[in-house]
């Protein structure tokens, strides 16, 4: 699992990209986007957690593109 900092305001394109090892990930409230590929080719994410008190306003084309196992 990969935590990030509470300051975090936004996942850059490509950000973890083809990340095979990544299985789940907490988006933490402050992000405000997830721009396009973030997470595509992740084919092990299972798990992606966001807050119900998160300020998301925009996720990119693809950003979970290919999440072969992603279940929640």
């Amino acid at each position: 699992m990969i935590i990030l900092s509470d300051t975090v305001e936004k996942i850059g394109q490509y950000a973890f990209y083809n990340m095979a090892t990544l299985e789940s990930i907490d988006i933490p409230a402050s992000v405000t986007s997830i721009s396009s590929g973030a997470f595509q080719f992740c084919d092990i994410l299972k798990s992606v957690t966001i807050p119900a008190s998160s300020v998301l306003e925009s996720l990119g084309s693809n950003a979970f593109g290919t999440c072969k196992a992603l279940e929640s």
